[in-house]
């Protein structure tokens, strides 16, 4: 007995259930048959049926098809202000088109090559233009928006069949003469019903009522035509039936047409392609097949550079790609991010395409697919909105400060704390109308999705009271302006640097921790502000906040060494590069044997505690080590003076 390896069993196993699972989806209905039936059936008893040369509408169907075989193209409209035109208009559409269709297929041979020419396919082109036009006759609106266009040109397919079958098992003349005063009109003997809806005239505002098959007629056609599609009357029954129309094309792959290719296989390997698995064959399975491996294939590459843009780099490496040019990595990577989504969304929609015009898959899994395609697609999109919004405020920051003569790159944080929730806003916005359309296309009509938000809406205006206080505080903010990034202030007694300002909260280094402040707060505290504007010789402007260094020595010095003294202080305050500018003096004290004061006042443009204490411990240290350079005598002791009575 062969023996195998556990790792080909799991393969073997693995191979097996996902086979069964395919053809298991593949041949699950769509729809369940019900009791609705045609009413035309009379079982036990022998019966006359009607010619359709002989109904009422046969003339007038006739008429429109011979008037519209000339050209598939027809610039009149389906629908008309009588039930009775718009069924003789779809009618005799649908059977132009199963005209024009059927040649491609029974004689595709007299079409030379292997493929077909770029003329023909424009023709293909016209046709399903044509088709889409027909379609307009029912009401799809009812139908998910992700796969209203594919089920629309299905039903309108089945729906002509169910009309062959109504014309050739009439027991009676179809009266179509009554006019209905509901506004909903019922076609005899069946369940069709059109119901008059309001089109526009010629793109004014004038509006008149036209005739439509309702939604309940086009969720019902799956149903009609389950009851029928086995005994549609043949073609030479009469020249306008359009036998197997819907088979002839949901069967095959090449959506509307076959391709060439397909229609040219030898008869024996055409017979194992068109094996049928439920409502579609092995050709199409196959192609659908390998379609979502190569979106897989391509989906893994793109994820695979994607999360590359978050590996982190060395600050070495940061600094030479941000030598390069004015974008920051931080952007550049935002950037390829975004480039990189972009290629996953069109490799998405084209996937969805394929698997729908190219491997024509129908039924439930074509349903199947669509959903799992929209629901990549739109989340996606919501996705990719937000950080096309983030990398467009990006580039506006650092635009800003790479056309500014007088801001420098340490303003970036000052223009992104103002410019950057804005963005994120417009992003956050876009999000959710992304996230409305994948509702839509779910199948959830638009009043529904705002009548089932009114629910959560209110739990979340209730719940969330406080986030959306810190929201609108945050505009507040955001407008005033009291503080920007890197500011140094004092809010509700919490003394720190400005981190910074998003549309809910406010972020504040304090010496021993990173505090976070909800913009409520900070709008009713009191909010005090260290930093003023100053500029330089050369006009660039800059913001600083005053530090008092002001001490007291410890020793008793002389005239000279307090002279030598201030002047190596001078020496180190201009040495430091977080000092703007400063005021030093020297106050020697009035009383002998008392030691002077340092009175030294700094502008700082320190952005953070470790710069600011950089110069608070520096001066002390620096000021320390210089009364051990000149040393001077002990301060006398305080003269004491006793009252005794």
């Amino acid at each position: 007995m062969l023996a195998l390896s556990l790792k080909t069993k799991r393969l073997v196993a693995f191979f097996l259930f996902a086979t069964l699972g395919i053809v298991l989806l593949m041949g699950s209905p769509m729809l369940t048959k019900s009791d609705i039936k045609l009413n035309l059936k009379h079982e036990h008893r022998v019966v006359e049926y009607v010619p359709f040369e002989d109904q009422p509408i046969y003339e007038s169907i006739l008429v429109k098809q011979q008037e519209e075989s000339k050209s598939v193209i027809d610039a009149a409209a389906v629908t008309a202000q009588l039930p009775a035109d718009t069924v003789a208009n779809f009618y005799a559409r649908m059977a132009t088109l199963y005209d024009h269709l059927l040649p491609y297929y029974t004689h595709s041979k007299d079409y030379k090559g292997f493929f077909w020419d770029e003329e023909t396919k424009k023709y293909f082109e016209h046709i399903g233009t044509e088709l889409a036009e027909v379609s307009r006759a029912l009401d799809t609106s009812s139908l998910p928006e992700s796969i209203r266009k594919s089920l629309s040109g299905h039903r309108s397919m089945q729906l002509k069949e169910i009309f062959d079958y109504i014309f050739s098992h009439a027991t009676e003349p179809l009266s179509l003469e009554n006019q209905p005063k509901t506004g909903l009109w019922e076609f005899p003997q069946s369940p069709i019903s059109l119901s008059d809806t309001a089109v526009s005239v010629d793109s004014k505002l004038e509006s008149q009522k036209e005739y439509q098959f309702t939604t309940e007629t086009v969720a019902l056609v799956p149903e009609l035509y389950g009851l029928i599609e086995e005994e549609v009357p043949g073609k030479d029954a009469n020249k306008l039936y359009s036998p197997g129309f819907y088979k002839l094309i949901s069967e095959t792959p090449g959506g509307l047409i076959a391709p060439k290719w397909y229609l040219e296989l030898p008869t024996n390997i055409k017979s194992v392609a068109d094996i049928a698995f439920g409502e579609n064959t092995l050709i199409q399975i196959l192609l659908a097949a390998g379609i979502v491996l190569i979106y897989v294939a391509v989906s893994v590459i793109v994820f695979l550079q994607f999360s590359k843009t978050y590996t982190k780099k060395s600050e070495q490496a940061i600094e030479q790609i941000n030598s390069k040019g004015w974008i920051s990595l931080q952007d550049k990577e935002a950037w390829q991010r975004l480039v990189l989504l972009c290629i996953f969304l069109i490799a998405t929609q084209v996937a969805a395409t394929q698997i729908g015009d190219y491997a024509n898959i129908t039924g439930a899994p074509m349903v199947l697919l669509q959903y799992v395609f929209s629901f990549v697609l739109y989340a996606s999109l919501s996705f990719t909105a937000f950080l096309l919004m983030e990398a467009i405020g990006r580039v506006i920051c650092d635009a800003i400060i790479a056309i500014s003569i007088r801001l420098t790159m340490d303003d970036l944080s000052r223009v992104a704390g103002s410019v950057m929730p804005a963005s994120r806003l417009v992003g956050l916005l876009l999000s959710i109308y992304f996230v409305y359309r994948l509702l839509l296309a779910l199948g959830l009509p638009g009043s529904t999705i705002l009548a089932f938000s009114t629910v959560p809406g209110l739990a979340i205006g209730l719940g969330a009271s406080k986030m959306l206080g810190n929201l609108m505080a945050g505009f507040v903010i955001q407008t005033d302006r009291p503080i920007q990034v890197g500011d140094f202030c004092e809010i509700g007694g919490i003394k720190g640097y400005v981190m910074g300002v998003g549309l809910r909260s406010i972020r504040i280094q304090a010496p021993t921790a990173l505090i976070t402040i909800p913009n409520s707060k900070v709008d009713d505290a009191n909010v005090i502000n260290f930093m003023v504007d100053a500029s330089e010789g050369g006009g660039t402007k800059f913001r600083t906040y005053s530090i008092d260094l002001s001490r007291d020595l410890q020793l008793v010095h002389s005239n000279e060494q307090l002279e030598s003294l201030r002047l190596d202080l001078q020496d180190w305050l201009k040495g430091n590069s977080f000092i703007a500018s400063f005021g030093l003096v020297v106050k020697p004290s009035l009383l002998a044997g008392v030691p002077a004061k340092i009175v030294c006042d700094v502008a700082s443009i320190a952005k953070n505690w470790q710069d600011h204490d950089s110069i608070v411990v520096g001066f002390r240290n620096y000021l320390v080590g210089l009364e051990r350079k000149y040393p001077g005598q002990s301060p006398e002791p305080p003269t004491q003076i006793v009252i005794t009575k």
